[in-house]
């Protein structure tokens, strides 16, 4: 399984080399299943399609694919109403992980860089991160946080980074405070 969440109407959705299943979330009965194709994704084993998800409202997500961005519609029955992937830039592409902001700006990682889709005039900018190996770091965003602040925090392979204001440069983390550890492959952030 590659990705699993719960959805607003308290289901549970997975995502595997098999398929996609969609369990209820009292009994974890299975209530659907679903091919690949039904996301405009190639069958076939052994290809991590499904690297994060983000709810946009009830009835609705956003998918972080190896082929772009997939926006799902879908009915209390989890049934797909529609599919639509029409975001510049991240279109066929892989998405390593995407995340909106506490402005409602989209943001999302691929192999070019940072992309961050803007809500209010959905203009779409790569964000320049300012960091002394720019491409080493960039490629390698593994997820997207944004604390109560707004602030925004990447974790990459190299460590992670985090920019004070969204304008701002960003301050960049390989070793802890006490330089005795060293950080790297940053998978996760989660609040605490």
């Amino acid at each position: 399984i590659h990705l699993f969440f719960k959805d607003d109407f308290g289901r549970v959705w997975t995502f595997s080399d098999f398929g996609i299943v969609v369990y209820s979330g009292s009994d974890y009965s299975i209530l659907s299943t679903r091919p690949f194709y039904e996301l405009g994704l190639p069958e076939g084993y052994d290809i991590k399609r499904f690297n994060s998800y983000q709810s946009v409202k009830p009835g609705q997500f956003l998918l972080a694919t190896n082929k772009g961005i997939k926006k799902v519609n879908y009915d209390r029955s989890a049934n797909f109403i529609n599919v639509d992937e029409k975001i510049p830039a991240a279109d066929g592409k892989e998405i390593n992980y995407l995340r909106f902001d506490h402005r409602g700006n989209l943001w999302f990682a691929t192999d070019e860089g940072l992309f961050k889709k803007n809500a209010d005039d959905g203009l779409l900018n790569v964000e320049d991160v300012n960091l002394v190996d720019r491409k080493k770091w960039t490629n390698s965003i593994n997820t997207i946080f944004f604390d109560q602040y707004n602030r925004l925090w990447l974790g990459t392979l190299q460590g992670f980074a985090i920019a004070s204001q969204l304008n701002t440069p960003f301050v960049s983390h390989f070793q802890s405070a006490d330089l005795k550890t060293k950080i790297d492959r940053t998978n996760h952030i989660l609040p605490v």
